[in-house]
């Protein structure tokens, strides 16, 4: 998961303390969650076989996240590119 998130967030990351540890705090705080998951023997998504989040659901995830991070200006460029490239796949 790390190597993503940086990938996404690297250049807007490395831009600004302000965004730096903002991002810093919810990367920690996602890192805590995924630690208490395998605790607790839990997925983020569902298993294979009982079926993944269709491109519908990322694509309302990804607009939650964009109303959620209004205040961090700097992130929206980024979702809304994850956002154009939901919309198309389900445009096909």
């Amino acid at each position: 998961m790390a190597p993503q998130a940086r990938e996404m967030f690297e250049e807007v990351i490395i831009a600004d303390d302000a965004v730096r540890i903002a991002a810093s705090a919810a990367l920690s705080q996602l890192t805590a969650f995924s630690r208490w998951l395998a605790v607790h023997q839990r997925r983020w998504s569902p298993a294979a076989e009982t079926g993944q989040f269709t491109a519908r659901d990322d694509l309302g995830f990804a607009r939650e996240a964009l109303r959620k991070l209004d205040a961090h200006p700097k992130l929206l460029p980024v979702i809304e590119d994850v956002l154009a490239e939901l919309e198309a796949e389900e445009r096909e």
